[in-house]
C-alpha cells in the first residue's frame, strides 16, 4: 500500500511565505451601479398564458401562431393508428422589447418536443444552419473592400417553409382551434420548431 502525503504535490497554498504577501488598502469604487432585475412575468406554459393578467395579448400571439401554421399547411389530421411515435408539443412565450425596454410585441411559438424523436423513424439527419466565423469575416471584408452595402433581413415563420420527408406525428396542442376527433392526431407536413431536422 502506497502512503499518500499530507500535502498534495501541487498544492501551493500549503507553502506560501506570508512575508511575500503585500497588503494594501482596498479602494472604494468610484461609480457604483445597483441593478435590480425583476422576476420574469412571461408565462412558461399555455394555461399560464391564457390566465395571465395580459391574457388578451398572449391569446392574440397564440392565434397569430396558429394562423401562420394553418396558412403554411404545416399539419393534417390523421388516424392515431398511423403514428409509430407520437410526439408532444409545448408553447414558448416571449416578449419582444425595443431599445428602451418597452414591450413592443408578444410572441408565442408552438414547439415539438424533439428530444423524443427516434433516429431512423422521425428523423435521419439533424440540421443546424450555422456559418463559420471565417466566412462571415471574408464576406464583410469583401463588401468593405468593394464598397458594397450590407442588408440584414428576417423571414417570418421561416421554419414553416420546409417540407418534411419523414413521417412525424404530434399530439394536439393546447389551443388547437378545432374540435378534436377521438382516435386522431396531427401529421406534420412541414417543419415545426423543435424538430431535430428543422432548419
Amino acid at each position: 500500500m502506497e502512503l499518500v502525503p499530507d500535502i498534495a504535490l501541487k498544492n501551493i497554498s500549503s507553502s506560501i511565505d506570508t512575508a511575500n504577501i503585500i497588503s494594501h488598502r482596498r479602494r472604494q469604487p468610484k461609480n457604483v451601479v445597483n441593478l435590480v432585475t425583476a422576476g420574469s412575468d412571461v408565462p412558461r406554459a399555455y394555461l399560464q398564458a391564457i390566465h395571465h393578467e395580459k391574457s388578451s395579448a398572449w391569446r392574440e400571439a397564440i392565434a397569430n401562431e396558429i394562423n401562420s401554421i394553418k396558412l403554411h399547411k404545416v399539419w393534417k389530421v390523421v388516424e392515431s393508428s398511423e403514428a409509430q411515435n407520437l410526439l408532444g408539443t409545448t408553447w414558448v412565450f416571449r416578449e419582444k422589447e425595443d431599445s428602451n425596454g418597452d414591450v413592443t410585441r408578444y410572441k408565442a411559438r408552438l414547439c415539438v418536443q424533439g428530444f423524443a424523436q427516434i433516429e431512423g423513424l422521425d428523423f435521419n439527419e439533424t440540421f443546424a444552419p450555422t456559418g463559420r466565423m471565417m466566412t462571415l469575416r471574408f464576406l464583410l471584408g469583401f463588401c468593405a473592400s468593394h464598397d458594397l452595402e450590407i442588408h440584414q433581413m428576417d423571414v417570418k415563420t421561416a421554419f414553416l417553409y420546409r417540407t418534411l420527408e419523414e413521417k412525424v406525428f404530434i399530439r394536439y396542442a393546447y389551443g388547437y382551434p378545432h374540435t378534436v376527433r377521438q382516435g386522431t392526431c396531427l401529421q406534420l407536413m412541414k417543419s415545426l420548431y423543435g424538430l431535430k431536422q428543422s432548419p
